[in-house]
């Protein structure tokens, strides 16, 4: 089952993001964040559920785009729980998401996934998505004046 997210999943949805991450993320900061992104109305994170517990989640941001002169979609966040990949619930949180995105006339969906996420790489190429654009980072603490 797929729904949106709540409060109450915030320890879940947290555990599965440190997946992604491949770390341990700073909790404060991510309640702050996670019941900020709740309430906002550009932001949309959908959980997927079996037997009670959550195992994937798709968080999908919306907003307008000076460059496309468009509303855009673009996935932020987008993991499926290990041991539970390869049954069709990471297609269901996408396809969900190009609902939305849809129904709010965006122009187009979007999302960038690190060069070593081959599979997530794999997975977006066989939904359809292209390779498009390359995403340039730069912490700000090696920044000179």
């Amino acid at each position: 089952m797929v729904r949106v997210a709540q409060t109450k999943d915030m320890r879940n949805v947290y555990n599965l993001i440190c997946q992604l991450e491949q770390q341990r993320l700073p909790y404060a900061q991510f309640i702050s964040i996670y019941k900020e992104q709740l309430e906002s109305p550009k932001f949309f994170c959908f959980v997927a559920e079996i037997n009670g517990e959550i195992v994937g989640i798709l968080n999908l941001h919306m907003e307008n785009r000076l460059r496309h002169v468009e509303k855009v979609a673009e996935i932020t966040e987008f993991v499926v729980k290990e041991g539970f990949r390869s049954l069709g619930i990471g297609k269901r949180l996408f396809k969900i998401a190009l609902e939305l995105a849809k129904e709010n006339y965006c122009a187009h969906v979007e999302s960038s996934c690190h060069k070593s996420w081959k599979d997530m790489r794999g997975f977006y190429q066989s939904a359809g998505m292209e390779e498009d654009s390359y995403k340039f980072i730069k912490p700000i603490s090696y920044i000179l004046d």
